[in-house]
């Protein structure tokens, strides 16, 4: 059996969440800096154990320790404060399916929440000094969504949440309604709050719809 190429076998340690032994041949520098664009040094350290500099690790490691407290901090504040939201992509697939969370960054944090709902969050969103994200780079007709809004950025600049009235644009809001994730959503729980996500269906759902509109360059 041959062995399997550095690129496959990095895919395949970063799914199973395994390490991958010393290889055979070094791996190629352009192909660790274009995992660690796509994953950080955090996560490719746990799949490649000291191939990578120290020093790029551990400032990763911290910036995610800073990233995931302040991220822990907003949505505890969201939902200790009565707000019914639920979260998705990459803050609820981190907290279900990582046993390293530091090492997984999860940029934004999306939420899904009953179109009743929005005017009460984003005023609570304001008061704690959030205001929305303008300056992105927007195509000449701007930011044309059904489903969400611009990110809310907090006043450091450390959490970007989107808030999202249906599970995805077209064609998936057609087929799976935001009262439908919210019906069979389960709990996440940690010690600061207890959040719901959307059920396996309707996550692996709505990571499929959101991988075919912009994400199939990985």
């Amino acid at each position: 059996m041959t062995e399997p190429t550095p690129g496959r076998a990095l895919w395949r340690a970063l799914l199973r969440e395994e390490a991958l032994t010393a290889p055979s041949t070094p791996f190629p520098p352009d192909l660790l800096t274009r995992f660690c664009g796509l994953f950080g040094p955090s996560l490719i350290d746990n799949a490649l154990p000291g191939v990578l500099d120290p020093g790029l690790v551990r400032q990763a490691r911290l910036l995610n320790r800073l990233s995931t407290q302040r991220q822990r901090d907003a949505v505890a504040g969201l939902v200790n404060g009565g707000h019914r939201v639920a979260a998705m992509k990459g803050f609820a697939t981190s907290r279900l399916y990582h046993r390293d969370l530091e090492a997984r960054t999860t940029g934004d944090i999306d939420l899904l929440v009953e179109p009743g709902e929005i005017k009460s969050l984003v005023a609570r969103l304001l008061e704690q000094g959030y205001r929305a994200s303008t300056e992105l780079p927007l195509p000449p007709w701007g930011f044309v969504s059904e489903a969400s809004f611009l990110p809310m950025t907090s006043a450091d600049g450390l959490v970007d949440i989107d808030l999202h009235v249906l599970p995805d644009c077209y064609p998936l809001a057609i087929g799976l309604s935001t009262a439908a994730v919210f019906e069979s959503a389960r709990a996440i729980a940690s010690e600061a709050f207890v959040i719901k996500a959307p059920s396996a269906e309707h996550m692996l759902l709505i990571a499929l719809s959101n991988a075919t509109k912009e994400k199939l360059g990985p």
